[in-house]
């Protein structure tokens, strides 16, 4: 039988470029990145791999990454291993969550900040990742892997990144540049900078720490009759504050005076209209999300 893990293992190998010894609890969620990361030896890099094994019936938590037991368990498994960082994959490894060397979960415009910071500007990122970022350096895309990797190969992009834990970044292959998401590239990128932090004497939670404050609603559903109408609906509601408008995918309204922003789009995948709020002020975001999302109900009831 060919050997295809081991050439992927030898192409991984070449992003790993840490500094100092680092130690990772990577749960791979008995899913696809079990067997890479079991084979992966790397002097530097101290990999404590949790469900490891692949079991389709997924018996430690389920593929899905963004459930709290999951997220409860790898934080845990990283205090107890006093692991510099935690990642989590889902099921078939395109996405990764992180957590810091305290096991607190670290938000995904945070960790594709850090990352950037490793890339060349422009940064592609979509319509649910915050402020975070330097504007002039962000081009702004629609949700979903192939319009964000189109507009990455239109810009020439080196990073990406999506709200929903994809990070995307350029490979360069003898027969050309490609782009694709990548949650083990991910993950070593983002120890590459966390051994960076350590030469300095920084840890990760002190660094993140330094980064502007941002309260997130998280992603709220709702199921409308009429998602177009009622989008337009809010946009004319809205568009009496003053607020920026684009129409990147469904609606984004910022409000920069008042430290603000919503989006609103209908799902890709199923019936629903989606909403992802934040702002620099909590009570802001209360406030505001209460307003909005009394306006979704009310309007399709309408």
């Amino acid at each position: 039988m060919t050997d295809f893990l081991s050439p992927y293992i030898q192409s991984l190998k070449k992003i790993s470029q840490l500094k100092t010894k680092v130690t990772v609890v990577a749960d791979a969620s008995n899913g696809s990145e079990g067997p890479i990361l079991e084979r992966f030896p790397d002097a530097r890099l101290d990999l404590l791999v949790v469900n490891g094994k692949p079991d389709g019936n997924f018996p430690a938590h389920g593929p899905d990454p963004s459930l709290p037991a999951a997220r409860r368990a790898v934080g845990e498994e990283v205090k107890k291993s006093r692991a510099d960082f935690g990642v989590l994959f889902d099921a078939d490894g395109d996405r990764a969550l992180f957590f810091d060397e305290e096991g607190a979960y670290i938000p995904v415009d945070e960790v594709a900040l850090l990352l950037a910071e490793s890339f060349e500007p422009p940064y592609i990122l979509d319509v649910r990742v915050g402020q975070i970022f330097s504007q002039e350096k962000v081009v702004r895309s629609r949700v979903g892997h192939y319009f964000l990797k189109q507009l990455m190969k239109r810009r020439k992009a080196e990073f990406g990144a999506e709200g929903s834990g994809h990070f995307y970044f350029r490979f360069d292959f003898e027969t050309g540049p490609a782009y694709f998401d990548s949650g083990l590239r991910a993950m070593l990128e983002f120890a590459n900078r966390v051994s960076e932090l350590k030469m300095n004497g920084q840890t990760l939670s002190s660094y993140l720490n330094s980064f502007p404050q941002f309260f997130r609603s998280g992603e709220l559903n709702f199921k409308v009759k009429d998602s177009a109408g009622l989008m337009r609906e809010v946009e004319e509601i809205y568009k009496k504050r003053r607020g920026k408008i684009s129409r990147t995918d469904g609606i984004t309204l910022t409000f920069p005076k008042e430290g603000w922003w919503f989006n609103l789009r209908p799902s890709n995948t199923q019936s629903l209209l989606r909403l992802n709020m934040e702002s620099s002020d909590p009570k802001r975001l209360t406030e505001e999300l209460t307003k909005l999302k009394k306006c979704i109900i009310s309007l399709d009831k309408g």
